[in-house]
């Protein structure tokens, strides 16, 4: 099985708050995310980073960390809101690997979901 096919489990640590966060982040927060759970974390720093959160989720990496030298499964996130910076540590886990009948089983669910439609 190729490396496309395994899933992590994405956390995201609060490191570091500078001025107020409305949204009452605070360092030591962890949050367990995903392409479809927030976790807790605040709604706008998800969206800002969810392209990141759904690459580390399906296995890809952050190409130009890698050529920095930083490891491939952390990294770093930033909120938005540059007047009261929140910024966090994002690492992933190894979930799971799926197999070709778990895949195959996947697309005919959505196909049949999408002939109802």
């Amino acid at each position: 099985m190729c490396e496309e096919f395994k899933e992590y489990k994405v956390f995201v640590e609060i490191t570091e708050v500078k001025g107020y966060c409305h949204y009452k982040h605070r360092v030591g927060q962890k949050f367990e995310v995903s392409l479809n759970d927030t976790g807790g974390m605040c709604g706008a720093f998800y969206a800002a980073n969810l392209h990141w959160i759904t690459t580390f989720q399906f296995g890809g990496n952050v190409f130009f960390s890698m050529f920095a030298g930083m490891d491939k499964d952390s990294y770093p996130l930033h909120c938005p809101d540059v007047a009261n910076m929140v910024t966090a540590r994002m690492t992933r886990e190894y979930k799971k690997t799926w197999d070709d009948a778990e895949i195959q089983r996947v697309v005919e669910e959505a196909t049949k979901e999408m002939a109802k439609e």
